[in-house]
């Protein structure tokens, strides 16, 4: 606060209290003169018209002194209320006062124009208070040092129009990027999600066209033993069919001879008859031989007739052999046309089996490409609470998020699950996965463990906590990496690429 109170004259008597005992004195010595002048000479006019002169003047002067006093007073007063911050005061009536009149003129312009300053000043910075910067202090008919400082306050004012702008930018942005990194997380948590679940499906799906790649397979060795029967059957029949035109051919060569059996017959039927009628002209010497002829006669009728019955039968067996000849023929043919079926639906089979193996391994890969964008979706998810975490520094669901270690996330279970088992754990890109993946949790943890400290004042902490979050990032690039070369080999050994 100001001290109003100023002891430069202390001790000294003030100007006022100096004019009254001047004033005083002159009439105390003007009176003793009078008296004296009186005493000595006698009562003069002439002395009494002076000495009323001198008072006059005197009285008069003293007047113009009061009135000098008192615009001096006037002069202090508003000086010390200027002090005090009141710039509206002005000294008025200051008229036939000469030099002191042209002081307090003076000081009123320069009231005049302190006032002015400030009013500017205030009603500048008032609309800015209220968001308008299109209100600069005029500087118009401010001379020298206030002129410029509105000038340096307009520049000021600009400046601040600028930063105002830049900071309700960066308040937008910073809006924006929260309302962005919040939602980004939610549609990633629920891509996750969708993820899981169409993982879960493909799986599924997987399992289901490995069994029935197998089936496929089973059902192909199935119809490949019903190929190799037809086959047998085929052969078997088509040896029938031999044996029966064997058989046909042995039936006619038998009807031949028992044709030959009958001509021998009809002939040695006819001999006995000559001979009978021989024996009959040598009578009694011939009787013996006509009983021979009539022996021989019996026997060749009892073969011709023999001969007759198994023609017979031999018709009728022919007969049958040309049936069972005509049925082996219709069996060869239909054992033919099963064979080619059998073929035709063997190699389907075995077109459906190799389509089944390929569906099955096609879907396999399709589980391990969308398994490993799960996983690598999961990672984006941990950084993001990360960057979440390191932002709002309210340690909410974010930062209890980005606590687990290395071990503990869905990449860390499905890794170390898998570390001396399964299909990747002989590939060097699932060996060489661990070192980086780990570097991104400590590098996480290191920069939140930096926030807790005193990172607003001091610039080291705050490097520090970016340099945390570039060894994070890179990191992170090498994950990536790695789970993608991991996709590879799986797919070359998949015969997908």
């Amino acid at each position: 606060m100001v001290n109003s109170h100023n002891n430069t004259s202390r001790g000294i008597p003030f100007l006022h209290t100096q004019l009254i005992w001047g004033s005083i004195f002159c009439y105390l010595v003007i009176t003793a003169t009078f008296i004296y002048s009186s005493w000595q000479y006698g009562i003069d006019y002439w002395h009494v018209a002076g000495g009323a002169v001198v008072s006059t003047i005197l009285a008069l002067q003293i007047i113009q002194t009061r009135r000098m006093l008192e615009i001096l007073k006037r002069l202090n007063n508003t000086l010390t209320l200027s002090v005090k911050g009141e710039l509206h005061h002005r000294v008025n009536s200051t008229k036939g006062l000469g030099e002191l009149g042209i002081v307090a003129w003076a000081l009123n312009d320069l009231l005049d124009q302190v006032e002015s300053y400030f009013k500017e000043v205030d009603t500048a910075f008032r609309q800015v208070s209220q968001g308008n910067f299109n209100r600069p202090p005029l500087s118009a008919g401010l001379p020298g040092r206030m002129g410029d400082s509105l000038r340096s306050i307009t520049l000021s004012i600009s400046a601040m129009h600028d930063n105002q702008a830049l900071l309700n930018a960066n308040s937008l942005a910073s809006n924006l990027h929260k309302m962005n990194t919040s939602n980004l997380i939610k549609n990633l948590k629920q891509t996750q999600q969708d993820l899981i679940n169409i993982n879960e499906s493909s799986r599924s799906v997987g399992e289901q066209s490995s069994f029935n790649a197998q089936e496929a397979q089973q059902s192909l060795n199935s119809v490949g033993a019903i190929q190799a029967a037809i086959n047998e059957i085929t052969h078997t029949v088509q040896q029938v069919t031999e044996v029966v035109q064997v058989l046909s051919q042995d039936s006619t060569q038998v009807a031949a001879s028992l044709m030959t059996i009958k001509e021998i017959a009809d002939q040695t039927n006819l001999l006995a008859l000559n001979a009978s009628i021989e024996a009959a002209r040598a009578g009694e010497n011939g009787r013996g031989f006509a009983v021979v002829a009539d022996e021989v006669k019996a026997l060749s009728q009892r073969t011709k007739s023999a001969a007759e019955s198994v023609d017979k039968i031999l018709q009728g067996f022919s007969r049958r052999v040309d049936e069972v000849s005509s049925v082996s023929e219709q069996s060869q043919t239909v054992t033919q046309e099963m064979k080619q079926m059998v073929e035709q639906f063997e190699a389907r089979f075995n077109q459906l089996a190799h389509s089944s193996e390929t569906s099955a391994r096609e879907v396999e890969g399709i589980c391990t490409v969308i398994y490993h964008s799960l996983v690598k979706l999961d990672h984006v998810v941990y950084k993001q609470n990360g960057y979440v975490a390191l932002g709002e520094q309210d340690k909410g669901a974010e930062y209890q998020a980005v606590q687990v270690n290395h071990t503990q996330c869905r990449l860390g279970r499905w890794y170390y699950e898998n570390l001396n088992q399964g299909q990747f754990a002989q590939s060097q890109a699932y060996k060489a996965l661990e070192v980086p993946h780990k570097r991104v949790h400590s590098s996480v943890h290191q920069a939140l463990a930096l926030v807790d400290q005193d990172w607003q004042k001091d610039v080291t902490v705050r490097d520090a906590i970016v340099a945390a979050m570039q060894s994070a990032e890179s990191a992170s690039e090498e994950v990536m990496h790695w789970i993608d070369q991991m996709t590879e080999e799986r797919m070359q050994q998949l015969g997908l690429t």
